[in-house]
């Protein structure tokens, strides 16, 4: 592993204080001021490919800015023993969450679990039927990859917000940066992103084989970001090292004892590891996962931020909250309900570049990083958490 050389490092502050220029701002101005729909309460239903850790963060941020402008009551979120767990989240905001202008409709929540054969196909033919002529939604939060695909389409013209998918243009979801291809679709995007990761990476450890595991299907390799993986190893000359661990039909332990084998396959023939969107990653199931890592002196970074570097991961974009990110979706429903095509919304959401380092995870695989790097950093971890996660 090499020392991170004075040229990378600007390299890395560059990186990190690049603005995002020549994208251009909301068609019109719409405001965020609640209102009700005709003297009604607006209808929001909800659709997931399956339990994920990531989406219910995603709705809770989302339903707490919602809370900030007024839109419901402020009141306190409840957690739950899984923290993946969305249905009963949905339940409650269905009976619970106070609100004189939002209804969350208790049963138009889909979750596919994961399973694209069956239920997935069901889950989709009977949201598009009901969105088409049932004439009871005024919108759609669609989480996820799976679900922003099957929603994004011309069979219906509710409103759709897209959350959390991985990358929506690769995926389908939407045309470009700057048209979603629907006038009534709208999904988060921020350009570049995982390439800025990547290249930060690589400025920081400079290694020369690089792994990632993936379920082997097309929705897998679009969380696994294999086309931008594929374009910096051409820019930088590094070789990629690939494993495929399933990722659906499956449960999240099955998922997590399939990605750990890929890494143990792994560990002896890289010198880093880019760790990408997998169930199998959930955070309880490190530092256990990682061992054959820290074994062979893995440098890692995972594109799911600071819970994961926390458990044992070296680094990653620091992402205390996604309160920002709640924000945004919750101002794009806002300005749905008062008027706005979500095709005339901006799509860009830039998250903020923030590094997060585990300094125990640095001594276990022999790295020491440069002062420039900790100066930096945002969230510095001095030891491997372990033993059961806290909500």
């Amino acid at each position: 592993m090499r020392k991170t050389t004075q040229a990378a490092i600007c390299l890395l502050l560059v990186s990190l204080l690049a603005p995002l220029s020549g994208f251009t701002d909301d068609r019109g101005f719409y405001p965020i001021t609640p209102r009700l729909n005709d003297g009604q309460k607006w209808r929001i239903g909800y659709c997931e490919g399956g339990p994920y850790l990531d989406y219910r963060k995603n709705l809770v941020e989302t339903v707490r800015a919602l809370m900030a402008h007024g839109w419901i009551e402020k009141g306190d979120i409840p957690s739950f023993d899984d923290d993946s767990d969305t249905r009963r989240l949905w339940a409650w905001l269905a009976s619970n969450g106070r609100s004189r202008f939002l209804h969350f409709v208790q049963d138009a929540y889909w979750s596919s679990d994961w399973d694209e054969a069956v239920l997935r196909a069901r889950n989709k033919s009977e949201m598009l039927k009901r969105l088409k002529t049932g004439n009871d939604l005024d919108l759609m939060i669609a989480m996820g990859t799976w679900a922003g695909q099957d929603l994004a389409n011309s069979y219906h013209q509710v409103a759709v917000v897209v959350a959390a998918a991985a990358n929506p243009i690769e995926a389908g979801i939407i045309k470009s940066v700057e048209d979603s291809g629907h006038e009534h679709v709208l999904a988060s995007v921020d350009p570049g992103r995982y390439l800025r990761q990547l290249r930060l990476f690589h400025d920081i450890i400079g290694f020369k084989r690089l792994g990632v595991v993936y379920d082997g299907s097309a929705s897998g390799r679009v969380y696994a970001n294999l086309l931008d993986v594929e374009e910096v190893a051409r820019e930088r000359g590094f070789t990629i090292v690939e494993c495929q661990a399933r990722d659906q039909g499956n449960d999240e332990a099955e998922a997590a004892e399939a990605l750990s084998a890929c890494w143990q396959q792994l560990a002896p023939r890289i010198d880093a590891l880019w760790i990408t969107v997998h169930r199998g990653e959930n955070p309880r199931f490190m530092p256990e996962s990682l061992a054959p890592l820290f074994k062979h002196r893995v440098a890692t970074w995972t594109r799911r931020g600071s819970d994961q570097v926390r458990r044992g991961v070296l680094m990653s974009i620091s992402r205390r909250d996604l309160r920002g990110l709640g924000d945004f979706y919750a101002q794009a429903i806002a300005k749905v309900f008062n008027g706005a095509r979500p095709g005339d919304l901006d799509q860009v959401y830039k998250e903020p570049l923030k590094i997060a380092i585990n300094l125990e995870t640095a001594a276990r695989i022999g790295y020491t990083p440069p002062r420039a790097i900790l100066a930096v950093a945002d969230e510095i971890f001095r030891e491997i958490e372990s033993g059961p996660m806290s909500h």
